[in-house]
């Protein structure tokens, strides 16, 4: 089926980190002919505001990729050529792709070491081969941290916009207008965080309402396609029950995924802490998981954060499935608990100077099993949920822990902030150059002393945001 090259953009992005606004400058044009000439002008007066920044941002606009490896594939395949063995040329073109990579490897190792390019030849010596074995060892070194990055890249993008990186090009060119409305409810979804002791603002904001409600009002819009940005319960009781089926497998072993780095995460820094506290003395933290919530030194909060998301991203999936498919009795056997993300201690620090407590869903995840827990050993059911929150003081389901939270109010449309480390900044190209210096980052990272520095230095470039 054909479409057109603002489509196949478009569809890219799915894979990518664009704003709304970059969304919107691409798919404004095609708009004029799919939505009527009041909705067409009432999205430009969202969507194109005055002063909204429309051009380049500093921002990545991707997710973090792993590093290819073509000098090491390269120097291997000349090292088996020279030692006259016929190997395969190296997949220079996916030289960041670990099945790819992988293939190639097996086909190296399983080279008769008595073939060459001549025939039958005595083999190898013993200093050759362990050479060669060497460089092997290296690929798969290198491999096992590609396909670490690459597992936590597709969480990173599991956990802001569902299954959109899944959708193909043909349902997502289907029709138009389904695909401009996915393409920026993702980019919506994939906003960054503004570093604040304060909620987030919601992924929906004025113009995706606008989108969503034509999509709803006619007959043309392709619902599948939508459940993968959007697979809240008003839409997955649009699909088949073969439909909300796949959306239900998808969710259950996404939540897998998940549960096992987050696992691998808390095991490092359980080792990590052990390490520290006997090489410095220092005290040996509370395991990762369920009760301790504020960062440590040793933790990789990053890639936690990550997992913790994309867990309980894909546990909301899971429940509107439930939810769309009245599968109850599903809930009772299985209702996996959240997982707690973890949180900066300055933030925490902010927190409790503003008089704030404790969240709720700390002590409930106390009294359950963790994440990659509930997926293997411990099953946690909607029974164990509901004890739980009792003992806590929480209402089950008002709090998201027993069935789908509702929706979310509506967030206004404004221009994307320019953000360094989640603070808005006034100047983004002195921001980017202060951010070199090492100005924001932590005593740990930064080269200009001290964080508080960084912190003064980001309260000067965010003051100009107020004028």
């Amino acid at each position: 089926m054909a479409h057109s090259p603002v489509i196949g953009d478009l569809h890219a992005s799915l894979n990518q980190r664009w704003r709304p606004e970059d969304v919107t400058a691409l798919a404004l044009p095609r708009l004029r002919d799919l939505l009527s000439p009041q909705a067409y002008q009432r999205f430009q007066e969202l969507a194109v505001p005055a002063g909204a920044a429309a051009g380049h941002s500093l921002m990545p606009a991707d997710f973090e990729r792993p590093q290819p490896i073509p000098r090491l594939l390269n120097t291997t395949f000349e090292l088996f050529t020279r030692y006259g063995l016929q190997a395969e040329p190296p997949p220079l073109d996916r030289a960041a792709d670990a099945d790819a990579i992988e293939r190639w490897a097996r086909h190296l190792s399983g080279l008769p070491a008595q073939t060459s390019a001549a025939g039958p030849r005595p083999a190898l010596s013993r200093r050759r081969t362990a050479r060669l074995q060497r460089c092997l060892q290296r690929i798969a070194r290198q491999n096992t941290r590609i396909r670490r990055m690459q597992t936590v890249r597709d969480l990173a993008m599991a956990g802001r916009t569902s299954f959109a990186p899944r959708l193909g090009l043909a349902d997502f060119a289907a029709d138009e207008l389904t695909a401009i409305t996915i393409a920026y409810v993702a980019a919506r979804r994939n906003l960054r965080a503004v570093f604040t002791n304060a909620g987030q603002q919601g992924t929906t904001d004025q113009a995706a309402e606008l989108l969503l409600g034509e999509l709803a009002a006619r007959p043309g819009t392709h619902w599948w396609a939508l459940a993968h940005v959007r697979p809240a319960p008003s839409v997955l009781r649009r699909l088949t029950d073969a439909q909300r089926g796949r959306l239900l497998g998808w969710s259950t072993a996404g939540m897998r995924q998940a549960a096992t780095l987050l696992r691998r995460v808390a095991d490092a820094s359980v080792s990590a802490h052990i390490e520290l506290a006997e090489r410095h003395g220092i005290e040996h933290y509370a395991p990762l998981g369920r009760t301790r919530v504020i960062v440590r030194r040793g933790d990789d909060s990053t890639t936690w954060n990550i997992a913790a998301r994309a867990f309980n991203t894909m546990r909301d999936n899971y429940l509107a499935c439930v939810q769309a498919s009245d599968l109850h009795p599903l809930a009772e056997v299985f209702c996996p608990p959240k997982a707690m993300r973890l949180m900066a201690a300055d933030v925490a620090r902010w927190h409790s100077l503003d008089g704030g407590a404790e969240h709720p869903d700390v002590r409930v995840a106390g009294l359950l099993p963790a994440p990659w827990e509930a997926m293997s050993v411990s099953p946690c059911g909607a029974a164990d949920i509901a004890r739980a929150c009792e003992q806590a003081g929480v209402d089950p389901a008002e709090s998201g822990w027993a069935r789908l939270r509702g929706p979310r109010e509506t967030a206004p449309t404004l221009p994307t902030a320019e953000l360094v480390h989640g603070i808005a900044v006034a100047d983004p190209a002195l921001a980017l150059l202060l951010r070199r210096a090492g100005a924001f980052a932590g005593p740990s990272h930064g080269r200009t002393g001290t964080n508080a520095f960084g912190a003064e230095l980001a309260a000067l470039l965010a003051a100009g945001n107020g004028d």
